[in-house]
């Protein structure tokens, strides 16, 4: 398997998701923000859920929203922009076969 810290090449759905991100950051009260550099994950944990139900949104594929289990591999990414001279990274996470995919576009 490549090095994952080599560049790998964003899924569509992803582009969008990150792009509703961006702009819901953008819709929160006191933006600009008075911080010069914001870290957040590409989607949030349902309102109220269980450990259950945390546990398989943490462990869910931000692109197929596949489950993946603990002990399976599991690919950590993020996508960093500017924005009102803001650096804003967002966190996310793809499951081998998405992750397969993504590289497959490179």
């Amino acid at each position: 398997m490549p090095n994952k810290s080599e560049h790998v090449p964003l899924l569509p759905n992803i582009t969008a998701k990150i792009d509703q991100r961006l702009a819901m950051l953008k819709q929160l009260s006191g933006w600009p923000f008075a911080v010069d550099v914001i870290m957040c994950q590409l989607t949030d944990p349902p309102n109220l859920c269980t450990q259950e139900e945390y546990a398989k949104w943490d462990r869910s594929c931000d692109s197929c929203d596949t489950f993946v289990p603990l002990g399976t591999n599991f690919n950590g990414l993020a996508y960093s922009t500017t924005k009102d001279g803001k650096w804003i990274t967002i966190c996310y996470s793809l499951c081998d076969d998405c992750f397969t995919r993504a590289q497959a576009k490179a």
